[in-house]
């Protein structure tokens, strides 16, 4: 190397910091070319020996391919005659890699003719680090779902300062492209219904060097309006911009609308609606992390009055405790509760709960349990009404039956009392279609809300010919009929002996008789006669009274009464009917005539 070329590479190589030099040889049919000279700092780069790198330069590029890269690039320059500077990837020994910035320079032929160059090159590996940092900033900042835009803060035109940079999330949420803003259309994302008073003072905020976000309506490019939240900052280098970062919450904030909708209709719920927690330890009792307003209401009490109660903690002390210990097993093991229960209210007095329970778990994890439940006290009130009723229907002496109608207005038994349950119910059922299909009007009579009323006569399975009084009333819906009420009334029976017109006749010729009987021993003779013929009822003597009163017992079925001061007892059978009862009434009135006080029923 002559003393010109030094000082030329030396000159090159005082324009970079920590650069090495080295110096090759490039034969015309050589692959690859031979180290001249090369300093301490190149070796040291390479992890060669100065001896092993100038002996054997080809042990450096001939199994590393960005090391072959590198040396042809430098080859094609320095044919070329271009010293301008570039960047290079080599490997070392160990084939770790590097960053160098390098420059070529044509020096004169070797003696037998071959190229000579000499390579500058400097480390530039912090620098290298510095823009791949920089690069994958780039590339995340592009790939962010959110809108990310760099404004320029400029004196010039503060209100619609410059943009310098846009990645494609903002375009998708927008609707603005980068083609749009590089063509001069800038971004109008605020109207008339935007929060200006809110962007204005979010603005102060962030040029005074603070951190803002906030939560305002904004307006795509195709006019359509969506909720952003936005956070903007300052860069502190480069200073002088500022960066928005533009998230689209449209549907967070209507779900957040819904959920609002939906705690406000949970609030105002008539219904009682009840969150309980479930404690991770057996041994720990649910308690109230919620209330309605109509739930705190039913017990009289505020509702920081019940938050943070036992789950029973308003139970009356006279439910069962197999129910409360039911209810309690349920919780336990996590199964759906389905009770009714009575509460007790902060005033003392009790009501009927309904209620259904069940467990769900919170986005976070978290297990608690609803209850959807509802006052039924007078449900229950209406439930024991009509247990009682039915419980008087059943010792009714009359056939009482409930018929249900189907879609073709057809009749089938829905309810029997245990006096009609006894009797041929089919056959009454039978007359009752029978009736129905012959009187053509029946049907609309009913529907209108009048009452139809018939008397037949029946021979029954025992062999007893009845005398009944039919009554019926319907349950209309509308044009239709839900149910058909029938009531019963047995006038009269005969097992052959005594029917219901020969027991009239006998009745009749009792009273012409009596009337017309001289004395009252023979009056009293043919009521005796009578009672057993029309009624088969017995009479007894049962000795002196003063007592002036006709006392009729029913349920002993018996009757007492005084003549000629002496105490009479009548007996009768238990077929006896109520018309009966009045029939018979009237022949011992009638004997013992007009003086006596009027009758007194005892039940």
């Amino acid at each position: 190397m002559t003393p010109k070329e030094r000082l030329s590479i030396f000159e090159a190589a005082a324009k970079f910091s920590d650069s090495g030099v080295s110096v090759f040889v490039w034969g015309n049919d050589a692959t690859w070319p031979q180290c001249e000279y090369v300093d301490d700092l190149i070796v040291e780069r390479a992890g060669f020996s100065r001896e092993q790198f100038m002996r054997d330069t080809s042990c450096f590029f001939a199994d590393t391919p960005i090391n072959v890269a590198f040396i042809n690039q430098a080859r094609h320059r320095v044919l070329l005659d271009d010293a301008s500077s570039f960047v290079a990837q080599l490997a070392n020994v160990d084939g770790e890699s590097y960053w160098l910035e390098c420059t070529a320079r044509k020096l004169a032929p070797a003696r037998d003719g071959h190229l000579r160059f000499a390579l500058i090159a400097r480390n530039i590996v912090k620098h290298k680090r510095v823009e791949e940092e920089r690069n994958i900033l780039a590339a995340a900042l592009e790939q962010l779902p959110a809108g990310v835009i760099i404004l320029q803060l400029t004196n010039r035109n503060p209100l619609w300062p410059p943009i310098v940079f846009t990645n494609e999330g903002f375009s998708s949420i927008t609707g603005y492209s980068r083609e749009d803003i590089t063509s001069g259309v800038y971004p109008r994302l605020l109207d008339e219904q935007s929060d200006l008073a809110l962007v204005s003072d979010s603005t102060r905020r962030v040029l005074a060097g603070e951190h803002v976000m906030c939560e305002v309506l904004l307006i795509r490019k195709d006019k359509t309006r969506f909720w952003a939240r936005v956070r903007a900052h300052k860069l502190e280098s480069p200073a002088g911009y500022v960066t928005l970062i533009i998230d689209d919450i449209s549907e967070r904030r209507l779900q957040l609308e819904r959920l609002a909708l939906l705690g406000e209709a949970v609030e105002t719920a008539s219904e009682y609606i009840i969150l309980t927690d479930m404690p991770e330890n057996e041994l720990d009792v649910p308690t109230v992390v919620y209330a309605n307003k109509a739930f705190c209401e039913s017990l009289g009490v505020s509702q920081d009055e019940i938050l943070g109660k036992r789950y029973d903690h308003f139970f009356s002390s006279s439910n069962d405790p197999k129910l409360l210990s039911a209810i309690e097993n349920n919780i336990r093991i996590g199964r759906e509760n389905y009770r009714e229960i009575q509460m007790r209210r902060k005033d003392g007095s009790e009501y009927w709960f309904e209620f259904a329970t069940r467990t769900f778990r919170s986005p976070t994890g978290e297990a608690f349990r609803v209850t959807v439940g509802r006052d039924i006290t007078l449900r229950r009130r209406s439930q024991n009404q009509v247990s009682l009723l039915l419980a008087s229907l059943d010792r009714s002496a009359n056939r009482i039956t409930m018929f249900e109608t189907d879609q073709h207005d057809e009749l089938t038994i829905a309810y029997q009392n245990e006096t009609a349950s006894k009797s041929d119910s089919q056959k009454i059922l039978q007359f009752w279609r029978s009736e129905m299909k012959r009187d053509n009007d029946a049907y609309s009579k009913l529907l209108s809300g009048h009452e139809l009323t018939n008397t037949y006569t029946v021979v029954e399975s025992d062999g007893i010919e009845r005398v009944i009084e039919f009554h019926a009333h319907a349950v209309p819906n509308g044009k239709r009929l839900d149910a058909v009420i029938t009531i019963e009334r047995v006038l009269s029976e005969s097992d052959g002996k005594h029917d219901y017109r020969s027991r009239l006749l006998q009745i009749a010729r009792f009273l012409r008789t009596v009337s017309k009987a001289p004395s009252s021993s023979e009056r009293l003779t043919f009521l005796k006669t009578l009672l057993w013929d029309a009624f088969e009822a017995t009479l007894d003597l049962s000795g002196p009274s003063d007592t002036k009163t006709l006392q009729i017992n029913v349920p002993d079925r018996s009757a007492a009464f005084t003549f000629d001061a002496n105490r009479f007892i009548v007996s009768w059978p238990q077929w006896l009917d109520e018309s009966a009862l009045t029939a018979m009434r009237f022949c011992i009135e009638a004997v013992v005539e007009q003086q006596y006080a009027p009758s007194k029923f005892t039940s």
